[in-house]
Protein backbone atom coordinates (compact mmCIF):
# COMPACT_ATOMS: atom_id res chain seq x y z
CA UNK A 1 0.00 0.00 0.00
CA UNK A 2 1.07 3.29 -0.81
CA UNK A 3 0.38 6.81 1.30
CA UNK A 4 1.52 9.74 0.30
CA UNK A 5 1.27 12.39 2.51
CA UNK A 6 0.89 16.12 1.68
CA UNK A 7 1.87 18.71 4.75
CA UNK A 8 3.01 22.46 4.25
CA UNK A 9 6.43 22.10 5.60
CA UNK A 10 8.30 19.61 4.91
CA UNK A 11 10.33 18.29 8.06
CA UNK A 12 7.05 18.74 9.82
CA UNK A 13 5.47 15.98 6.99
CA UNK A 14 8.53 13.72 7.55
CA UNK A 15 8.39 13.64 10.66
CA UNK A 16 4.73 12.67 10.58
CA UNK A 17 5.33 10.60 8.37
CA UNK A 18 8.05 8.47 9.88
CA UNK A 19 5.87 8.13 13.20
CA UNK A 20 2.85 6.62 11.02
CA UNK A 21 4.77 4.58 9.01
CA UNK A 22 8.32 3.79 7.74
CA UNK A 23 7.73 3.87 4.07
CA UNK A 24 5.06 6.70 3.63
CA UNK A 25 6.63 9.81 1.30
CA UNK A 26 5.76 13.24 1.68
CA UNK A 27 5.56 14.99 -1.72
CA UNK A 28 7.68 18.32 -1.35
CA UNK A 29 5.35 21.25 -1.70
CA UNK A 30 1.99 19.60 -0.50
CA UNK A 31 -1.23 20.15 -2.02
CA UNK A 32 0.00 23.15 -4.07
CA UNK A 33 2.62 20.67 -5.91
CA UNK A 34 0.17 17.64 -6.15
CA UNK A 35 -2.43 20.30 -8.04
CA UNK A 36 0.72 21.96 -10.09
CA UNK A 37 1.06 18.03 -11.16
CA UNK A 38 -2.50 18.08 -12.32
CA UNK A 39 -3.19 15.06 -10.38
CA UNK A 40 -6.86 14.70 -9.05
CA UNK A 41 -8.11 16.15 -5.43
CA UNK A 42 -10.93 14.87 -3.46
CA UNK A 43 -13.17 16.88 -1.74
CA UNK A 44 -15.61 16.51 1.46
CA UNK A 45 -16.44 13.09 2.72
CA UNK A 46 -15.10 10.00 0.60
CA UNK A 47 -12.94 7.49 1.70
CA UNK A 48 -13.10 7.75 5.24
CA UNK A 49 -11.61 5.07 7.52
CA UNK A 50 -13.58 5.27 10.56
CA UNK A 51 -17.32 7.22 11.33
CA UNK A 52 -17.42 11.26 11.48
CA UNK A 53 -18.93 11.27 15.77
CA UNK A 54 -16.02 14.02 16.50
CA UNK A 55 -18.71 16.59 14.42
CA UNK A 56 -20.84 18.79 16.47
CA UNK A 57 -23.71 20.75 14.54
CA UNK A 58 -24.98 24.12 15.39
CA UNK A 59 -28.55 24.13 16.61
CA UNK A 60 -29.73 25.89 13.14
CA UNK A 61 -28.16 22.93 11.21
CA UNK A 62 -30.55 20.50 12.82
CA UNK A 63 -33.70 22.05 12.15
CA UNK A 64 -36.40 24.40 13.76
CA UNK A 65 -37.11 21.89 16.94
CA UNK A 66 -33.84 21.57 17.83
CA UNK A 67 -33.32 25.58 17.15
CA UNK A 68 -36.28 26.38 19.43
CA UNK A 69 -35.27 23.39 22.62
CA UNK A 70 -31.46 25.84 22.24
CA UNK A 71 -33.21 29.07 22.77
CA UNK A 72 -35.28 27.61 25.39
CA UNK A 73 -31.96 26.28 27.10
CA UNK A 74 -30.65 29.33 26.65
CA UNK A 75 -33.79 31.56 28.09
CA UNK A 76 -33.74 28.96 31.05
CA UNK A 77 -30.30 29.57 31.89
CA UNK A 78 -31.46 33.22 33.31
CA UNK A 79 -34.94 33.88 33.82
CA UNK A 80 -34.32 37.10 35.11
CA UNK A 81 -32.97 38.22 31.86
CA UNK A 82 -36.01 37.29 29.33
CA UNK A 83 -38.57 38.91 32.47
CA UNK A 84 -36.25 42.08 31.63
CA UNK A 85 -36.53 41.55 28.07
CA UNK A 86 -39.72 41.08 27.72
CA UNK A 87 -41.05 44.34 30.27
CA UNK A 88 -38.88 46.68 27.92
Amino acid sequence: MRIELNWPEIVVGLIIAFQLYASVRVLEGGTQAWERKGLALETGKSRLLDETDDVVLKPYEKGRAAMEAYLKWEVDLDPAALDAARSK
